[in-house]
């Protein structure tokens, strides 16, 4: 059975959209007040909690995402 990670296309592709979601939340007037504080990793850290939600591999995104440097 296809993991619903594979089935949106792996890693690359859920970057770009966690690349695409973010871009749209730092131009809206309403929502860029939440992220005002970008972080240079956040969109990495994104890609790696989604891929994991979906199914993913599991070890990047357990070591690589930390939650206190989120904070």
């Amino acid at each position: 059975m296809t993991s619903l990670y594979e089935h949106a296309g792996g890693e690359e592709a859920l970057h770009r959209l966690e690349e695409a979601f973010y871009s749209k939340v730092l131009a809206d007037p309403v929502l860029r007040k939440v992220f005002a504080e970008r972080r240079p990793h956040h969109v990495d850290h994104l890609t790696w909690f989604t891929a994991e939600s979906f199914g993913g591999p599991e070890p990047r995104a357990s070591l690589a995402f930390n939650t206190s440097s989120m904070c």
